[in-house]
């Protein structure tokens, strides 16, 4: 056995880029991004010091990531305040905080999906309240400039609050995990949700988001296959949310008989039996993801295995890596990163500080975690309208993807997960260059704005010339790499 390990150690991997599968979506893809929410600017953060120059820190980074794609809570009561769902104020300060983020996202080349949710949600629950959303929707788009609004949203994980009515259902809102409203109610508000954005002429720009479902695997599934037949030949989008860790992980816990139900399936093939229940050419989106531990909560990711700080371990980052290359490998249309950066949300002090931010709170300089880095590498590799080809000839230590810009180019995105440095043999055929993001080349007191490369100003080192030959590159452990040009 040993032998066999210290073989594959030396062994040179050759990347078969011609032979790989594409993904079963048909669809363009729709970009990676994050949760990009206004509350940065709200009276809570200035309360702990933030400032115009936090604020000039903080749009600018979201320009620097260039996200293809970003997702914002705008609830109902920041521009119906009164809650009659009749009288709109469209100056409240709260939408103004709203209306510069959205600024923000647009410079940035973000789509955005608009979601109603959470504090609102329960306003949502009458009949006729999608009026609201509507309204909302078209003031934004043709009054204020917004024309980047792609998606709306009118609940937040509505599986909290509706129910199929099933036995996993039962047990889960016997167990508080959940209310038991009729799931033909979420179905009949956004068949009428569709009528009127057809109605006012959104329809063909602005895509209605159905689904959104949080825990557990077996209960997104459950409403996938739910909502696939209710609104099949309507072009909407199905979403779900990803926070599991690896399927290998934390045991103690999944088999633990109240958390059985909560054990995810081995990943690729959860999200292979997602894209298969609605389709090929339906659009699915995970519009939160991430990577939980022990103790996750509404502002925490948790702690590690061993108590570690998990949000802002290298491990985490890596295993964030992997979770995005699986889910485009199996056909996943687009990702949305919980969340952009550390803050207090509407809730404020009573919940703390966000702590799924790409970057740390002011208290804590701002400074970057090592999941940024990561997901910048991939956001700069992996635009909107891009193709996917999976890879033959790799490791098992090795996930990678062929990527297909829109305009031809292509880059080799490859992640060593494993604990030992991988040689592969990359088919170069011409010059071509390479990026690596790995604990030993990220940069010390790292901060994006003033970290400035031949390329201009980007959150990553330069990208380095790769010897054209032999095409024979060493991986080494948590490494990404990005291989360009010549391939």
């Amino acid at each position: 056995m040993m032998e066999k390990k210290q073989e594959a150690k030396q062994r040179t991997f050759t990347i078969d880029i011609d032979n790989g599968k594409p993904p079963a979506s048909a669809r363009p893809f729709r970009g990676l991004g994050m949760q990009a929410d206004c509350y940065i600017y709200d009276e809570v953060n200035r309360q702990f010091g933030v400032n115009d120059a936090d604020y000039d820190r903080w749009e600018r980074r979201i320009g620097l990531l260039r996200p293809g794609l970003a997702r914002v809570f705008l609830p109902t009561n920041e521009f119906n305040p009164s809650g009659d769902g009749v009288t709109y104020d469209w100056n409240t300060k709260e939408l103004q905080w709203q209306l510069r983020n959205l600024a923000v996202l647009k410079k940035a080349g973000a789509h955005v999906n608009l979601c109603m949710g959470p504090w609102t949600n329960h306003l949502l629950f009458a009949p006729g309240t999608e009026r609201l959303a509507v309204d909302l929707v078209e003031h934004l788009v043709r009054e204020r400039g917004c024309d980047h609004i792609r998606w709306l949203s009118l609940f937040n994980e509505p599986d909290h609050f509706y129910s199929t009515g099933s036995a996993m259902n039962r047990e889960l809102v016997a167990r508080g995990f959940g209310e038991d409203r009729p799931l033909a109610d979420y179905i009949e508000k956004h068949l009428r949700t569709l009528d009127l954005l057809d109605s006012r002429g959104l329809s063909g720009t602005v895509k209605l988001v159905v689904g959104d479902m949080a825990w557990p695997p077996a209960r997104r599934q459950e409403w996938l296959e739910r909502l696939a037949v209710a609104f099949e030949g309507r072009d909407v989008c199905y979403s779900f949310h990803h926070y599991a860790p690896d399927e290998t992980q934390y045991d103690a816990f999944f088999t633990h008989p109240e958390a059985v139900m909560f054990r995810p399936p081995p990943l690729a093939q959860e999200i292979r039996r997602y894209r298969e229940t609605v389709g090929a050419d339906a659009e699915l989106i995970c519009w939160e993801f991430g990577v939980s531990a022990w103790g996750m909560g509404t502002a925490t990711s948790g702690v590690g295995l061993h108590g570690e700080d998990h949000s802002g371990t290298f491990a985490t980052a890596i295993n964030h890596a992997k979770k995005v290359l699986t889910l485009l490998a199996e056909g996943v249309d687009g990702l949305s990163h919980w969340c952009v950066g550390d803050m207090f949300y509407r809730s404020g002090l009573q919940q703390g500080v966000m702590y799924f931010g790409l970057w740390r709170y002011k208290w804590e300089a701002w400074a970057p975690r090592p999941v940024y880095f990561y997901y910048a590498a991939l956001l700069e590799a992996i635009r909107p309208g891009c193709r996917f080809r999976s890879l033959e000839g790799l490791p098992e230590s090795v996930a990678g993807l062929m990527v297909t810009a829109a305009d031809g180019a292509q880059t080799l995105v490859l992640l060593n997960h494993g604990p030992d440095t991988v040689k592969l043999n990359v088919p170069a055929t011409g010059p071509a260059k390479r990026l690596r993001v790995s604990p030993e080349r990220l940069p010390h007191q790292p901060d994006a704005p003033v970290h400035a490369t031949a390329a201009g100003e980007t959150p990553l080192r330069d990208w380095e010339p790769l010897a054209v030959g032999t095409g024979n590159i060493d991986v080494d452990p948590g490494e990404l790499t990005l291989v360009s040009g010549g391939i």
